[in-house]
């Protein structure tokens, strides 16, 4: 019931001076996972596309493995197994969540999206806007943003009244002569030519920004960090942008600037500083300012990534901020490895982008447009998850069992105020049964994720609730709960959500009647 390898996730959390500490214990959270002993390590394989056997709560496929070498997966972590762990008997869990205070609140677009430069550079190939089967299934996604960035943004040249570029598999375009001068050193031609400018026409733009706007997602735009850069950024390009999309009220909600600077070096021989990353994003800011309609429109960056792995990167962002970039952005983003939606909320991250919609092995949406199992997951995630998040008491749990609370979001289901979600995600091999304590003699609705086939772990179908999903035509399947009372089973390599719509739990009230 998983299609995908784990990919890598965007997420961002406030600009502050605790910036710093609040990522120290979010990598703290993670590495406790990674030392669980009763848990393999998972096998990086460079190159190797392996199947992954778990889809973990929409974000990352998987058991939460976070290692790897990124050098040799070029920043795609694969997993080739989850547990050696024997078989136990049937357990039960009491489930003790103190709802008397939130941890933090998840908004309505905290899990959003991604479409990746790489696509655009493709010409987004196979991407059908003309397809209803498309449009429903974008907009089950509602509401999101969707960040159009990535490595090859800092490529991107945008010209309204031009020509897409080739596929770069068909035709190589020749480097701009401001290219060479990027590079500090010698870099491999073959390379070169596959970093080369390409040009996006406003046609292609404007049958993007329709297609964001009836599927009701919200635009992330990431700037060309690298776009004729002489000492500092160039935001001659970002204006002719700017105004080709105010003049057409599109709407852009929030900005970013390049994509993982602190590799810059590593990868490219090109050499970016943090404080000189400060200043770019304070002419963004400037620039952002001239126009009315985005001026209040958010940046958020710089984008670091393997702030767990190297001190060099956490000295990279620390640099940035303490440089002026937190007065020039509205709040931090990073790139890192997730293990799940829920350890994120838990941990004050405002979003978190799946990496990406459609079109690579790892997306919600196959190269054909046919939904891949967490396109679902994701699907009942926007529908059922929203708000205050709680602590769930893990003393005693099983670490292949992972629970998280939050309150209900109420609008999809029509649930009543003070209804609370609990989600998990079962990796062991066996039965479990989880109690819900105070909430045991409730009736609860039950959204509970198995494989769609027998091809197990590994199948790329899924069934909720015992029934499989597909899409009809280009109609979603219905995905209706199952009603239960008592304990409730767990069944072997399952995720899935119980919702206690009478849980009438004081905080969710608050927030219900308040939203």
């Amino acid at each position: 019931m998983v299609s995908s390898p784990v990919t890598a996730g965007m997420f961002m959390m406030s600009c502050s001076k605790d910036l710093l500490v609040e990522a120290k214990s979010l990598w703290a959270a993670l590495f406790e996972i990674l030392e669980t002993k009763k848990m393999s390590r998972a096998n990086c394989i460079a190159h190797l596309c392996i199947p992954v056997v778990l889809v973990c709560l929409a974000i990352v496929a998987a058991a939460g493995w976070l290692t790897g070498r990124d050098d040799q997966l070029d920043n795609v972590l694969r997993f080739s197994q989850v547990s050696e762990e024997k078989p136990s008997p049937v357990s039960r869990l009491v489930l003790v969540i103190d709802v008397s205070r939130s941890l933090h609140i998840t908004a309505p677009r905290y899990l959003s999206l991604t479409i990746s430069g790489g696509q655009m550079r493709r010409n987004l190939e196979g991407f059908d806007f003309s397809s209803e089967k498309l449009k429903t299934m974008a907009a089950a996604l509602a509401p999101t943003y969707v960040r159009f960035g990535g490595t090859m943004a800092d490529y991107l040249h945008f010209d309204p009244d031009g020509v897409d570029s080739p596929d770069p598999e068909e035709e190589s375009e020749e480097l701009p002569q401001y290219f060479d001068s990027l590079f500090e050193g010698p870099l491999d031609q073959k390379k070169k030519n596959k970093l080369s400018n390409f040009t996006m026409s406003g046609e292609r733009w404007d049958n993007l920004t329709r297609f964001c706007d009836e599927a009701d997602w919200d635009i992330m735009w990431d700037f060309n960090l690298l776009y004729s850069r002489k000492g500092q950024w160039d935001p001659s390009y970002a204006k002719k942008f700017l105004k080709y999309n105010a003049a057409r009220g599109v709407k852009i909600p929030s900005f970013q600037l390049g994509n993982e600077p602190n590799l810059y070096k590593r990868k490219y021989n090109i050499n970016i500083g943090a404080h000189e990353l400060a200043d770019d994003f304070h002419i963004l800011k400037d620039l952002i300012a001239e126009f009315p309609q985005y001026d209040v429109s958010g940046i958020y960056g710089p984008d670091p990534t393997n702030l767990d792995k190297h001190k060099s990167a956490r000295n990279y962002l620390a640099k940035f901020l303490k440089d002026g970039g937190c007065e020039a952005v509205n709040e931090v983003s990073l790139h890192q490895w997730l293990d799940k939606l829920g350890l994120a909320a838990k941990n004050g991250v405002t979003h978190v982008f799946r990496q990406t919609f459609f079109g690579s092995n790892y997306a919600l949406l196959t190269r054909e447009l046919e939904p891949n199992p967490d396109f679902f997951l994701s699907v009942l995630y926007k529908r059922l998850v929203e708000g205050p998040v709680f602590h769930v008491v893990t003393a005693g749990m099983s670490p292949q069992l992972r629970l998280y609370a939050h309150c209900v979001r109420k609008g999809y289901y029509n649930y009543p105020d003070g209804a609370l979600v609990v989600y998990y995600l079962n990796m062991a091999g066996t039965l479990s049964h989880v109690a819900l304590d105070r909430y045991q003699n409730t009736v609860v609705d039950l959204f509970v994720f198995t494989p769609g086939d027998g091809d197990g772990l590994k199948s790329r179908k899924i069934n909720m609730n015992g029934k499989l999903l597909a899409m009809k035509g280009a109609k979603m399947p219905k995905m209706k709960p199952l009603l239960h009372t008592g304990d409730i089973p767990v069944p072997p390599e399952s995720y899935g959500f119980i919702v206690i719509p009478y849980a009438e739990v004081p905080l969710c009230k608050i927030y219900h009647r308040s939203a």
